[in-house]
This record gives C-alpha cells, sequence and structure tokens, in this order.
C-alpha cells in the first residue's frame, strides 16, 4: 500500500459524501430560494411555506435518483474491496464475516426465553447480541462474500434471522409447557381467575403456570441451558452455514408440529395435581348427594385450594426432573432440526 493508495482512498471517500449530499443539497438551496422570493413578493410569512415544499422535492427526488445514488454506493463499496487494498480496507467483506452471524444471534435473543423477555430492553438485547458475536466470530467457520445489498445478500439475510427466530420459538414451545400445566392446576384448584403478568411475554397467565414458568426460568440459568443454547446455535453455523439456502419449508412445518409435545409434557407435569383435584371433586359430589343441604360452595372452594397447594407443594421436587426432560427434549429438537441435514 502507497502514498498515493491512501489520497486515492481519502479522494473517493470525499467524492461520495459529495455526490450523495450535493443533489439534494442544491435540490433544498433552490426551493429556498424560490420560496424565498415568493414570501419577499407575496409578504406570506407562513412556517409551512418554506417545510412543505422542500418535503415534497426531497421525496421527488430519492425516487428520481435514488436507485442511481445506491447503485454508486454499491460500486464505491466493491471498489474498497479490491484485491490491492489490504484486509482491513475491504470493508465489505469484513462487515460481512460480522453482519450475517449478528442477524441470527441476534434473532435468536428475540425470540429466546430470559433474552427474549419483554423486560430485557432493546438496547441491552443488541449489545448481548454484538458481545456475543465478537466473542464466538474466531471459532466460526467463515462466512461467503455476499454483498449485504444484492438480493442474493437480503435472501440471506432473511435466512438468518429466520433460523434465529425460529430457534429460539422452539424453545419457548416447550416452555409454554409449564404453562399450560399451571392453567390446569388453577382451573382444578379454583384459582383460574388469578393471573399475573408474565414478564417473559407480556400477557396474562395463571399464577401457578407463572410460578413454574419462574422456577424452569432459574433451573435453567442454575444448571447452565443457557450456555448449552448458545453453543448449539453456535454449532449450527458449521451445520447450516451462512447462505441464501438454509430452512426448508418441511422444516417450518415441523417446528409446528413440535406445539403437539406441549399438551403432552404439560400433561404430565399437572398429572398428580389434576388426579387428586378430581377425587376431590368426585368426593364432594357424593357428599352433595348424601346431604343435598349441604352449602359445597362454602366449604368445597377452601377444600379445593388447599389439597391443590398441598399437592403443588408435595410435587414440586419433582420439578427439576421434568425440567430437565422437558429441556432435554426441546435441545433434541432443536439440534435435529439445525443439524438434520
Amino acid at each position: 500500500m502507497t502514498p498515493q493508495t491512501v489520497l486515492d482512498v481519502g479522494r473517493d471517500a470525499l467524492w461520495m459524501c459529495l455526490l450523495l449530499a450535493g443533489g439534494p443539497l442544491l435540490a433544498m438551496l433552490v426551493v429556498g430560494l424560490l420560496v424565498g422570493m415568493l414570501q419577499a413578493a407575496t409578504q406570506i410569512n407562513e412556517m409551512t411555506l418554506s417545510f412543505v415544499p422542500k418535503l415534497i422535492v426531497m421525496a421527488l427526488l430519492l425516487v428520481l435518483i435514488g436507485p442511481w445514488l445506491l447503485q454508486s454506493l454499491v460500486d464505491y463499496t466493491h471498489r474498497l474491496d479490491a484485491p490491492d487494498l489490504p484486509p482491513f480496507i475491504r470493508i465489505g467483506a469484513w462487515v460481512g464475516q460480522f453482519f450475517w452471524p449478528f442477524l441470527r444471534l441476534s434473532a435468536f435473543l428475540v425470540a429466546a426465553p430470559v433474552f427474549g423477555a419483554r423486560s430485557v430492553p432493546v438496547r441491552v438485547r443488541i449489545t448481548i447480541g454484538v458481545v456475543l458475536t465478537a466473542v464466538l466470530l474466531p471459532t466460526l467457520p467463515p462466512a461467503p462474500t455476499l454483498d449485504v445489498l444484492s438480493p442474493l445478500g437480503l435472501m440471506t439475510a432473511l435466512q438468518q434471522v429466520g433460523i434465529g427466530l425460529v430457534s429460539g420459538f422452539l424453545l419457548q414451545l416447550f416452555l409454554a409447557a409449564l404453562t399450560f400445566a399451571g392453567e390446569m392446576v388453577s382451573l382444578g384448584m379454583g384459582l383460574g381467575f388469578a393471573s399475573l403478568v408474565d414478564p417473559q411475554n407480556g400477557v396474562n397467565v395463571p399464577l401457578l403456570g407463572q410460578l413454574y414458568v419462574m422456577l424452569a426460568v432459574l433451573l435453567m440459568l442454575a444448571t447452565d441451558g443457557h450456555l448449552l443454547l448458545l453453543e448449539l446455535l453456535a454449532r449450527s453455523f458449521t451445520t447450516v452455514p451462512v447462505g441464501p439456502v438454509g430452512l426448508r419449508f418441511d422444516d417450518f412445518r415441523a417446528v409446528a408440529g413440535f406445539a403437539t409435545d406441549i399438551f403432552a409434557l404439560g400433561l404430565l407435569v399437572a398429572l398428580p395435581a389434576v388426579t387428586v383435584l378430581l377425587v376431590v371433586n368426585l368426593a364432594f359430589a357424593v357428599v352433595s348427594r348424601a346431604a343435598p343441604q349441604l352449602n359445597l360452595f362454602a366449604i368445597g372452594f377452601p377444600v379445593s385450594l388447599l389439597m391443590g397447594l398441598l399437592i403443588v407443594l408435595l410435587t414440586l421436587p419433582t420439578l427439576p426432573g421434568q425440567w430437565d426432560g422437558i429441556f432435554g427434549q426441546a435441545t433434541q429438537r432443536l439440534s435435529a432440526l439445525l443439524g438434520g441435514r
């Protein structure tokens, strides 16, 4: 690299700035002069008279010369990728190496449990995505050299976002099994009307469902489940390389089919409590037939509530084992989805 090359790079950068900004600035100057002359002749000092014409002219200008400006910017990035320049000047290739993993990781953080909670600010998610990409980038296979603004680059970007979103959504499906289990138990013990705002999704969920979800999130963090998820996602760059071809239609249909697992897993978690509450309700039915004058509403609700809380307390030690099974099945499904090629 010679001093002349450095000067050429600086000259091209200044010329591109002048090219991109010169046309709109000249148009705004002409419109400002015409509006000023009109105001001087008519004595009209309305503020919108100088703002609206500039806005209209700018919109027309972008429509007319926008494609040419975009093509000029693309050609400029191609010139920066010239082989006679050092690697740190090849901006297009360097941006692509960081951009594609960042898209997949950021999309995963948006949809995944814990990371995708509404209580986590967007800036925090973006920061986590940038940090994770910078940490994982040296271990990832080299991404293909694609123009980000080309049609092939746009298809690749959509694929990376889709892979990340589907991976996070798959984990959310299995986490919803615990919400379903809590809802079944709550309805049986008379707490169907008691609900709290779920910080994960920002919607109302049953009280017991929220308890199960919070305990499951804590168990996942305690057993380093979040690190396992990031490891699977990092491994996906090998099994599903960056490119315009990634997930197929059958993969999305398989994810929709995984929704049936929610009901099976949720039923397994709630089965002990639901069975006990069913026996309690049958006992109340027998009592109501034997003593019709007994007010079951006065004693039935407290007994159902106490029995429900007692059985939840007794079955709570089995939750870690049940969560291990749910999380293990979720990671197996995710591994099969990203590695089944």
